[in-house]
């Protein structure tokens, strides 16, 4: 369907693009996703998203604290030898990972060893064990923070802004669904006629 949109390169469709294009400028600006206009900015919505996640806080922000400190050397390591490679931009992510990987399993290894040298064997065998989940621990924490952030900035985004903003952008964005309906409606009607509905035998 996009391939022959792209193709006839209609007015009406050119139209419709730029149109979702608008939209979804002023969503980045206002850094909303589509699914952010349907949410409810209401206090004891608020109240529930914060009872549920401050749980999970309290519990792993101090093992994170921990993990972060465990593994601030490689952490940093992988960002120097990043910067220093300098990758080209489509494989940045892929070199990160990797490099990043290695970096962490060898310190993790050069910890459980340390621990057995200086203590015990089985202090060597706990950190190989305990020291991994801690690191990923960590990164999900990490992650579930900047994720919470965004989401406390769209809540008071919304209820600053949700009486007069919403109505409006909820309403453009009906719209445009409607209309991307229509078109893929539209076209495949035209790539398979036979299918289109049509008048009932007898009438």
């Amino acid at each position: 369907i996009l391939a022959r949109v792209r193709r006839e390169d209609r007015g009406a469709w050119r139209e419709l693009a730029r149109d979702l294009a608008r939209h979804a400028r002023v969503l980045r600006v206002l850094d909303l996703r589509p699914a952010d206009l349907h949410e409810d900015a209401s206090l004891h919505v608020a109240l529930g998203w914060t009872a549920r996640r401050l749980a999970f806080f309290l519990l792993g922000v101090p093992l994170a604290a921990l993990g972060a400190a465990a593994f601030y050397l490689p952490y940093r390591l992988t960002g120097v030898l990043e910067a220093r490679a300098k990758p080209a931009h489509d494989v940045r992510a892929t070199y990160k990972l990797l490099v990043g990987a290695v970096t962490h399993v060898a310190w993790t290894v050069l910890l459980a060893a340390a621990a057995g040298i200086l203590l015990r064997w089985e202090a060597a065998v706990a950190a190989l064990l305990l020291l991994p989940p801690l690191g990923l621990l960590t990164v999900a924490v990490r992650n579930r923070w900047d994720q919470a952030t965004d989401d406390v900035r769209r809540f008071f985004l919304l209820r600053r802004r949700g009486s007069d903003l919403l109505p409006e952008l909820r309403e453009r964005q009906r719209g445009l669904a409607a209309r991307l309906q229509a078109l893929r409606q539209e076209v495949a009607d035209t790539e398979h006629p036979s299918l289109a509905p049509g008048p009932r035998p007898g009438r």
